[in-house]
């Protein structure tokens, strides 16, 4: 998964480590006044991280056979 694959509701699944922004709550800007455009690159990330380890990662066609291949 990339982060632009990411859906403006998923990017909002975890808090924010940049502004302190909770779940749910869109992010700040620095200056404290009003709220930013787009979540913080940290929050992408994290919010990715979380997301492909409740769902087991991978792509669909992998999850499909059966997960990743491994040659061992």
């Amino acid at each position: 998964m990339k982060k632009s694959d990411l859906t403006a509701k998923q990017k909002l699944f975890v808090p924010c480590p940049i502004c302190a922004a909770g779940a749910g709550e869109h992010c700040k800007m620095y200056s404290g006044f009003g709220r930013r455009n787009e979540a913080h690159s940290d929050r992408k990330y994290f919010a990715m991280q979380t997301i492909e380890r409740n769902y087991g990662g991978g792509t669909q066609i992998e999850r499909a056979r059966g997960g990743a291949s491994s040659d061992s």
